[in-house]
């Protein structure tokens, strides 16, 4: 027995016409299955099932028609099994080829825990991308004196007395006599005590202890607050405030007795210019940022300045020292204090501070809170202990943000004068100062040495010196420790090594199931109609 003929018939059926003319109809579901019922047959079979196949997939078979059925058969030429998924994943296809049990179980075991594994450590890698883990690059920056550069730009020096009634006295009085020709000196100090207290500043003895404040009546306050207005006359508030600090005040030439820059002296007054600082007073500030090129550079100052008021000397006790960045506002901190005829010796290191925007630590720098911390500091004191309170400002400060206040009359400071000179402002963490992403910190070192006080005849009341230890800069930056092309990069490696999948790998996948569907899909409908 032979073929004469064969047909496919509904993509699912084969007739086979053999040379007595007897029609088989074998029905498969692909094209690997139509080969197994010709070995079946009983009689030798002529045409090679492995021939037969290729010539189905060639379409060398014509198209029959089906006299009873009236109907056009076409032979199938397309293959599903191009869209084999099972092979693109790794030991799936030895999985599905296994004869033993045995031999299921070995690699059933091994993918699954390929696949735990992968899923495991892709989690892990995708909370560290949620979170924006970071980590912390540090660098050192050395800068040479011979490649021209400037050096490193040194911290800004504020100098400040102590007490705040630095004043010509002998000027003072002359002004007060003018207005109030019978006054005693008891009650002369007392009035410009109060002037001081009023304006803002701490430190004055008269109204710095409660128990002092507790024994000021009220009626002792009224008193001095109208000697006050007859002192001041027509001038308003800013206008006294200019003329008893600025034109009564010390000068440049009355705070120092010297500055040196490395060997090198220079006047003093040619660096230094006037500036208010918070609840200290009125200050001498560095005109501009000093470079520091050589290790032996050193700045140091010497300085004495009079205190008739606060101390029973007559001397400022101390001086304060403020070290601060190049905005305008002057923090509290850090400040140093230097005792009478001894010497502060401060140590800088410089360290560049480079934070990622998002981090909540810090603010970004742009607006008016790109100003620093110290700028932060000085409008919530200024805000929480004048302004909400008492709807007014002081004179030195606030001018520009709260030009629309007027100054505080000298009676509201004194009154509240331990609320307005406590530092302590609101604990709300949504009101806290941080400081920018991107700043330029300094650290210092504090050497006081004992010689200094020793030597009495030959020290200058006061010194300061700064210099930097290092002509170099630390560079803390901080860096995500996972991208989006880092991510994107360890996903991939995390599925390739695990279960061997790539993007190819995921489409060829996501292709065979789309075929799958569409075969069930022609199916099911073709059966349907065949059954209607």
């Amino acid at each position: 027995m032979y073929f004469k003929n064969i047909m496919l018939f509904k993509n699912k059926y084969l007739i086979v016409t053999t040379n007595n003319n007897n029609k088989i109809l074998l029905k498969f579901k692909n094209l690997f299955s139509f080969i197994k019922p010709f070995s079946n047959l009983k009689n030798k079979i002529i045409i090679n099932p492995n021939k037969l196949k290729t010539d189905l997939l060639l379409n060398k078979f014509p198209t029959k028609f089906d006299k009873n059925k009236k109907e056009k058969i076409k032979i199938e030429n397309k293959c599903t099994c191009r869209f084999l998924w099972n092979a693109e994943l790794h030991g799936l296809t030895n999985f599905l080829r296994c004869r033993t049990i045995s031999e299921r179980i070995f690699w059933g075991f091994i993918i699954t825990i390929c696949n735990l594994m992968s899923i495991i450590t892709t989690e892990w890698m995708f909370n560290d991308y949620l979170e924006h883990q970071t980590a912390t690059l540090i660098t050192i920056e050395q800068k040479q004196r011979n490649q021209g550069e400037r050096g490193l730009p040194m911290p800004v020096l504020v100098i400040c007395p102590k007490n705040p009634d630095s004043l010509k006295y002998n000027l003072i009085l002359k002004d007060i006599a003018k207005r109030l020709p019978h006054l005693d000196r008891i009650t002369i100090g007392k009035l410009i005590s109060f002037a001081i207290a009023g304006a803002g500043f701490s430190n004055v003895g008269q109204f710095m202890r409660r128990r002092i404040i507790e024994n000021i009546t009220n009626q002792q306050n009224q008193y001095l607050y109208s000697l006050f207005r007859r002192w001041r006359g027509h001038r308003t508030l800013s206008e006294f405030y200019d003329i008893l600090f600025n034109k009564y005040g010390y000068t440049c030439q009355d705070l120092f007795q010297k500055c040196l820059y490395g060997y090198e002296e220079i006047p003093c007054c040619d660096i230094f210019r006037p500036h208010y600082v918070m609840l200290r007073g009125r200050c001498m500030r560095l005109k501009y940022i000093i470079h520091q090129s050589d290790p032996a550079d050193i700045g140091r100052i010497d300085n004495q300045l009079p205190s008739r008021l606060t101390d029973k000397s007559g001397m400022q006790p101390q001086i304060v020292a403020y070290l601060t960045d190049e905005h305008q506002a002057v923090g509290t901190f850090p400040r140093y204090y230097v005792h009478f005829h001894s010497a502060v010796l401060l140590r800088a290191r410089n360290r560049q501070i480079s934070m990622l925007p998002d981090n909540d630590q810090c603010q970004g720098n742009i607006g008016k809170e790109s100003k620093g911390r110290s700028s932060c500091w000085l409008r919530r004191w200024l805000y929480e202990k004048v302004v909400e309170p008492y709807n007014c400002t002081v004179f030195y400060l606030g001018r520009n943000r709260y030009n629309y206040l007027p100054i505080c009359e000298p009676i509201t400071i004194v009154k509240n004068y331990l609320d307005v000179t406590n530092l302590r402002l609101d604990n709300d963490t949504k009101k806290r100062c941080k400081p920018n992403c991107n700043r330029s910190e300094y650290l210092f070192q504090e050497f006081r040495p004992k010689a200094s006080v020793m030597k009495k005849n030959y020290m200058p009341a006061f010194r300061v010196e700064i210099s930097f230890i290092n002509l170099e800069i630390e560079v803390y930056q901080e860096v995500l420790t996972t991208t989006l092309p880092g991510f994107v990069s360890q996903l991939g490696g995390q599925s390739g090594l695990f279960v061997g999948l790539s993007v190819c790998s995921i489409i060829q996948i996501i292709i065979s199931i789309a075929w799958k569907f569409h075969l069930w899909y022609k199916r099911f409908f073709e059966e349907k109609k065949e059954n209607n």
